[in-house]
């Protein structure tokens, strides 16, 4: 049986929200960082890496309770790429596809990471797998082994975004049924809106 792994992505230094590390700010009585870690832990992924940078002591005193593997990227200041190769470097030869998981998405669900890790399973073939809302694009995005070199050389503050129109024929899309795949928290405004109304849409 294939493993799969959630690599969450954490270190950014929340350049829009300058007066606070937005992952450790507290939506409903907690932080916007462990909505994401439970989502992970109530899934079927096999294998959790979450990758730190910006405050990583305190992200770190932050998730002590949870059992998942840490990786500090140094270089986090230089864009998401390096902490996508930081997480996808620190993985295993056992591992056969990672989700990349963005840790400032409180709204992700444990039933769209199973649904695009049965979806991997059942296709038996080495396909990106996307989540679809309304016909654009979300995160997160499950990533076979065969990409891992690919999304280790992108550089600057970038995703794997660039590699899904180089690999368009080996994308496979997941039809979900809400927009939770396009709720990330990047501004003061984004995060005051998700604390006042604290369920997602």
């Amino acid at each position: 049986m294939p493993v799969v792994a959630a690599v969450v992505l954490a270190a950014g230094c929340s350049q829009r929200i300058s007066s606070c590390n937005k992952l450790l700010e507290e939506i409903d009585g907690k932080p916007v960082l462990h909505w994401v870690l439970d989502a992970v832990a109530s899934s079927d992924v096999q294998h959790q890496v979450l990758v730190t940078g910006f405050q990583a002591e305190q992200v770190r005193h932050s998730i002590r309770h949870y059992s998942i593997h840490t990786v500090h990227n140094p270089s986090y200041r230089q864009g998401l790429s390096t902490s996508l190769r930081a997480g996808i470097r620190s993985l295993g030869n056992r591992i056969d596809a990672a989700i990349i998981v963005l840790a400032d998405m409180p709204d992700v669900e444990s039933e769209v990471l199973n649904r695009l890790i049965d979806l991997y399973l059942q296709t038996g073939e080495k396909k990106i797998i996307v989540p679809v809302f309304e016909g654009r694009k979300g995160n997160p995005v499950l990533w076979p082994r065969c990409f891992f070199s690919e999304l280790c050389v992108i550089h600057g503050d970038r995703g794997g975004k660039q590699l899904l129109g180089t690999h368009q024929d080996q994308v496979r899309q997941l039809t979900v049924s809400r927009d939770t795949i396009h709720h990330d928290i990047d501004t003061v405004a984004d995060l005051e809106l998700r604390q006042r109304y604290p369920g997602p849409s």
